[in-house]
């Protein structure tokens, strides 16, 4: 089966299904300029919980896994890549990571459009 990123075609709307995917379009020790990551929650399937409180909830209550909404945008191929998909522990440092540059790489891929 082709990864999710195989394929380098404008003008895509596809899923994301896993943790797995999202490793595969951010991969560690790679700067992100052209792939931005949202990370809603609070979304249509998610809940009012932040990746902080998620990662207090996974200590206080031990469980495996917890449920996020996902928004990855290309802007350069204007392409979403969308999903709930599940994630463990260890995934939220590496989500807030991702998270942290798409913020502050955004303003600097605008820059002259303001």
């Amino acid at each position: 089966m082709a990864g999710i990123l195989d394929v380098y075609e404008p003008y895509q709307l596809r899923e994301i299904r896993s943790m797995k995917e999202i490793r595969e379009i951010f991969p560690e020790g790679y700067e992100h300029k052209n792939n931005w990551l949202c990370v809603a929650t609070q979304g249509l399937h998610g809940t009012h919980e932040t990746l902080d409180s998620m990662q207090e909830d996974f200590l206080k209550y031990d469980f495996d896994k917890a449920w996020v909404t996902v928004l990855v945008i290309q802007p350069r191929l204007c392409n979403l890549f969308y999903g709930h998909i599940s994630i463990k522990e260890k995934d939220i440092p590496f989500l807030k990571q991702i998270v942290k540059n798409t913020i502050e790489v955004i303003p600097s891929t605008q820059a002259g459009n303001i």
